[in-house]
């Protein structure tokens, strides 16, 4: 369930990144990640620049297979087949644009 879709990250994802941006000497404390806890905002912070990371190389990914499926000439298959990268590139702007709301707003919070 490590995934993206219309309404944003998956809250395992994110969890994994969490989990992922902690510091070494605070691992161990990962069960309060999972239990929803928010032990810094640094890991926070690390968390969603991870997350924006990996959904832009996955979005210039599927933005790169949609402009190979849009040249091909029209097949049922390829018909398909953009419909589905039009689709990934979609969920994939999406999941991007939540995470900008989610940093925004954390970031009016500090203010």
């Amino acid at each position: 369930n490590l995934v993206c879709n219309v309404d944003g990250i998956s809250w395992s994802l994110m969890t994994s990144l969490k989990i992922a941006a902690l510091p070494w000497e605070h691992l161990s404390r990962w069960k309060l990640l999972v239990q929803g806890a928010v032990l810094s905002e640094d890991v926070e912070k690390h968390a969603h620049q991870m997350a924006s990371q990996l959904i832009e190389s996955a979005l210039m990914k599927s933005k790169t297979h949609l402009q190979f499926v849009e040249k091909q000439p029209c097949s049922t298959y390829f018909s398909l087949l953009k419909i589905l990268c039009v689709d990934d590139v979609m969920i994939l702007e999406r999941s991007l644009s939540y995470l900008e709301e989610c940093k925004q707003s954390s970031d009016a919070a500090v203010l």
